[in-house]
């Protein structure tokens, strides 16, 4: 399809854009075949941008392959949520495109993320058991930096579930999509590594806190709370984390928010042979709620995700199905189950049978 120059009061959303826009010779607003956004447009008039270039699709064509039932990668009774992963992959792909311009460059653009991507996480904080249904579009996470937007979404629900008012879940969102944005200023050959790396390069890797930190504290007017969230995401309760060391008493109730978000998301959702189902996963946070992390925040955290699996249906390590009835033991991620069979299974009372993965939960409906 040719590119056709629109006025930008005649640009609506749908369009795709044909070149990338860029105010000036250094910085990238949108990449080359971005989708628009009614934000998108919003901040491309704040960038007083007059014209650009767009490939023309009309918002019903454009809209069309949300209906259609989505290829399933991972179990083959496993449901998703073309809607869903249609917003997530479009605020994934601007997360990464800003990513991927910041590389070794000494500035943050924080009005990006803060115009384009808050909004974008916090609409969909409004989906139904949010944090199961990411995980059910595991398989189609295949970026880098959707790890980000994981810990961005996981940190606002978190917020809400504390009952945090608006300004600070919106602070949490940005500090979570923001927590890794000092790994910018690492080498790619590094950071990209697929081999062990070495004890010189792991130290490099543990100093993109400090890296993210005087990147957001060049942002004058960046929310408050958000430069501790980066530097300290990687400490921990008993002292043992980094890059400073310290205990609970130093460390923001932002950073600890993240700190649950980032270890929680890289046990389930990135693309490696070692994840967790969230069974699995939430039991090690368990465990760790009083040695490595905030006791209250876990409890939170841990309490709202337990709900979010009751009458979850799941695949057991038997290779059978069984209903997920509720979880008898207090901080116990271990449930009672019913088997289709009709028979009662307490996975607290056994270690020969184990929760391989979910099928569906108790809100999964089939695309329409």
């Amino acid at each position: 399809m040719e590119k056709v120059a629109v006025s930008l009061d005649e640009v609506i959303p749908g369009m795709i854009t044909a070149e990338s826009i860029m105010p000036n010779e250094k910085q990238i607003i949108l990449q080359k075949n971005t989708e628009l956004t009614t934000n998108m447009i919003d901040l491309l008039k704040k960038w007083k941008i007059e014209s650009i270039y767009v490939k023309y699709q009309q918002a019903a064509v454009s809209q069309a392959h949300i209906k259609k039932p989505l290829p399933v990668k991972s179990h083959q009774l496993r449901l998703t949520y073309p809607s869903l992963q249609k917003k997530y992959n479009q605020v994934a792909q601007i997360s990464g495109n800003i990513f991927e311009h910041m590389r070794n460059m000494e500035y943050l653009p924080y009005d990006l993320f803060r115009q384009l991507i808050y909004p974008a996480l916090y609409d969909l904080l409004d989906e139904p058991e949010l944090l199961t249904r990411l995980y059910q579009l595991k398989p189609f996470m295949n970026d880098i930096h959707c790890h980000a937007v994981n810990v961005g979404l996981i940190a606002g629900l978190i917020g809400r579930w504390c009952g945090f008012k608006e300004p600070v879940v919106q602070s949490l969102i940005l500090s979570g999509v923001m927590h890794d944005i000092g790994k910018t200023q690492i080498p790619p050959s590094i950071l990209k590594k697929s081999t062990v790396h070495t004890l010189e390069e792991k130290e490099i890797l543990k100093l993109h806190p400090f890296y993210g930190y005087y990147l957001i504290k060049s942002v004058p007017d960046a929310f408050p709370g958000i430069e501790c969230a980066i530097l300290q995401h990687h400490e921990r309760e008993d002292g043992s984390g980094y890059p400073q060391g310290i205990k609970s008493a130093a460390i923001h109730p932002f950073a600890k928010i993240i700190a649950i978000a980032d270890v929680y998301d890289t046990l389930t959702m990135s693309n490696d042979k070692k994840n967790l189902n969230l069974f699995s996963a939430l039991e090690i946070i368990i465990n760790k709620m009083f040695l490595k992390f905030d006791p209250d925040y876990c409890k939170i955290f841990v309490r709202n995700a337990l709900h979010s699996l009751n009458r979850a249906t799941v695949l057991l390590s038997d290779n059978t199905q069984a209903d997920v009835l509720y979880f008898p033991c207090f901080m116990s991620a271990k449930p009672l189950l019913k088997r289709t069979t009709g028979a009662s299974l307490d996975l607290n009372q056994t270690t020969s049978i184990s929760i391989i993965d979910i099928i569906s939960t108790s809100s999964c409906t089939a695309p329409s």
